[in-house]
């Protein structure tokens, strides 16, 4: 199974104002009221006022880019994208001490990455980001067919 998150909407789901290259987006995943994994993207400056609706898994910016892209660079933000995730989920040995959810999202994150070449096994639970030369530690999470069918269902809309 491989994680492909939706890009960046083209409004705040806070103020429903669209967004615009050169803006500053922050992105959030959280646990919904019904148990699913969800994510809203706001304006920067609409972090102060906005109340997320649940738990906060985790939490990313990212810059708008000019629109027009091609498929090739679609592709390419969706890899930045699970990227930077990957790197907000793993960062100062966050995993280590992670929700269980949180340590199975990025493990699955590691192996996608690792098959874009984005990362590198470095050792067991050991991974390598390329570009930083930053060695991360990802827990291992067994992982059998029901609990891909549960996560793919709690990922509902935020996977393509």
């Amino acid at each position: 199974m491989e994680l492909n998150f939706r890009p960046v909407g083209k409004t705040s789901q806070h103020s429903e104002r669209t967004f615009k290259p050169g803006d500053r987006v922050l992105s959030y995943l959280y646990r919904s009221e019904n148990g699913l994994v969800d994510r809203v993207d706001i304006h920067e400056e609409e972090e102060e006022q906005f109340e997320l609706p649940g738990p906060l898994i985790c939490r990313w910016e990212q810059y708008i880019r000019e629109h027009d892209v091609s498929e090739a660079e679609l592709r390419k933000q969706q890899t930045q994208t699970t990227e930077e995730l990957f790197l907000t989920l793993a960062q100062e040995g966050a995993l280590e001490d992670a929700l269980p959810e949180q340590q199975l999202l990025g493990y699955f994150l590691a192996i996608q990455l690792e098959r874009k070449r984005v990362l590198r096994a470095a050792g067991r639970e050991r991974y390598l980001h390329i570009k930083s030369k930053v060695e991360y530690r990802v827990p291992n999470v067994e992982i059998d067919p029901t609990l891909l069918l549960n996560i793919q269902e709690q990922l509902g809309g935020m996977i393509r």
